[in-house]
């Protein structure tokens, strides 16, 4: 599956370049797969011929089998290689061409496409190129896919929703006639000390948390940090935190029709600017930091991540510092793969941080005793800094948009990041 990071980027490009997006299927996929070794079978039951010893040769590929879906995609891969696509070096399930001008891309989950092309008459060449050798369906423009609804505003904009998604598993937990929620995660969760009984039904919550992650993976980053931090009680999930994982499906009750839009044509530059910020020792249980960071191209937010560090730091600063490595790394993957899809970049890329001790630790070659210990490998950004990939800049903490991925916040805070980030 083309990473959601990568399918937004896609989206975001064809809204603003007033592109064409439909959605197409590719029927019995697997069975157009050849097997790479030798593979047998029993027999089936009623096909019986020279007893029980005797067995099948496979020749075609088959649903079930372990590696179907491999042999099913080793398959696809040489037919659009074949046709003139090329397989992305960042995103193995995307592939682009490129002919007379015109640009064609298309991403991929197992027998599900998208694809994008700057004119029409190129979607029935690809159809007759594909129909050589696959029965390929086309299903019409982009409307739903994966559980997630695409519209288009009236300059052509993509915003994404799951709203239909969000009621099935309101149903499912019996939540539908919750009361709303204007948060998502009580602010003061994490610091409580009591002891709490154990969940009663782990496995509701495991459910619980899996279609959450889904949700602040593809459309809701408002729920990204409240998600990351109730996974890591999975295995032991307590009353407590069954109640904020109800506490945010309030939420997405009482926001279920916010819509990700985009791109923002007032954008005048191909931009890619991300916002850093980093909770130092936000988890009671270890004291490890949280990371937080959005990216935003023309104005879209296509990529975001809330995660725990994976050490202990000993100040603000470090925190802050990690959080900016963890974020130029994800820049500089953006920014290839944006130049794969023929997508001018404005350098440097600009991170905003709003830790000043941060960005001085980033411009002083100098260590000290108090950051001598700090990994070299966090020193990257350091590097990218002086050879101007990068260009750190202070943003004001109530600006720091990348706050709302880093502890949970208030309902104002809450409400008016979540707008900044794109949630409309």
């Amino acid at each position: 599956m083309a990473k959601p990071t990568t399918l937004r980027t896609i989206l975001t490009i064809a809204g603003l370049k007033g592109m064409i997006v439909k959605h197409y299927d590719v029927e019995t996929a697997y069975l157009n797969g050849d097997l790479s070794h030798e593979v047998y079978m029993k027999q089936p039951e009623g096909y019986q011929e020279g007893g029980h010893k005797i067995v099948c040769k496979l020749q075609k590929n088959l649903y079930g089998l372990k590696q179907g879906a491999n042999e099913w995609n080793r398959k696809f891969n040489d037919i659009l290689i074949t046709n003139g696509f090329k397989r992305s070096e960042n995103d193995p399930c995307l592939y682009s061409s490129q002919e007379n001008g015109e640009w064609m891309y298309i991403s991929i989950h197992v027998d599900d496409l998208i694809v994008a092309a700057t004119k029409d008459y190129m979607f029935k060449e690809f159809e007759k190129r594909m129909g050589h050798t696959l029965n390929i369906k086309n299903l019409g423009d982009l409307k739903y896919y994966l559980g997630i609804q695409f519209e288009r505003d009236e300059n052509g904009i993509f915003l994404l929703h799951q709203k239909g998604y969000i009621e099935r598993k309101l149903d499912k937990f019996n939540l539908t006639d919750s009361r709303p929620s204007n948060i998502p995660v009580d602010p003061g969760y994490q610091k409580r000390q009591e002891v709490q009984e154990e969940a009663k039904n782990k496995e509701i919550y495991r459910s619980a948390i899996g279609a959450l992650n889904y949700l602040a993976t593809n459309t809701r980053p408002d729920i990204a940090v409240g998600t990351s931090i109730l996974s890591r009680h999975v295995n032991n999930p307590k009353e407590s935190d069954w109640v904020e994982v109800k506490r945010i499906y309030r939420y997405l009750k009482h926001t279920m029709d916010k819509k990700l839009k985009l791109g923002n044509r007032n954008e005048t530059e191909n931009q890619l600017v991300g916002y850093v910020d980093a909770d130092w020792g936000g988890d009671p249980q270890d004291r490890k930091s949280n990371t937080g960071y959005v990216f935003k191209f023309c104005g879209a937010p296509i990529s975001w991540a809330s995660r725990k560090q994976s050490m202990v730091t000993l100040s603000s600063t470090e925190s802050e510092y990690i959080a900016l490595t963890e974020a130029a790394q994800e820049a500089l993957w953006m920014r290839r793969l944006l130049e794969e899809l023929d997508q001018e970049v404005v350098k440097p890329t600009v991170l905003f941080e709003d830790n000043q001790s941060c960005i001085k630790l980033l411009q002083n070659e100098k260590s000290s005793h108090r950051t001598k210990h700090v990994a070299t490998k966090f020193h990257f950004v350091r590097d990218l800094y002086k050879s101007k990939e990068l260009d750190v800049k202070y943003c004001p903490s109530e600006r720091m948009i990348a706050d709302l991925l880093t502890k949970p916040l208030e309902a104002v805070k809450t409400r008016q990041f979540t707008l900044d980030i794109g949630l409309i």
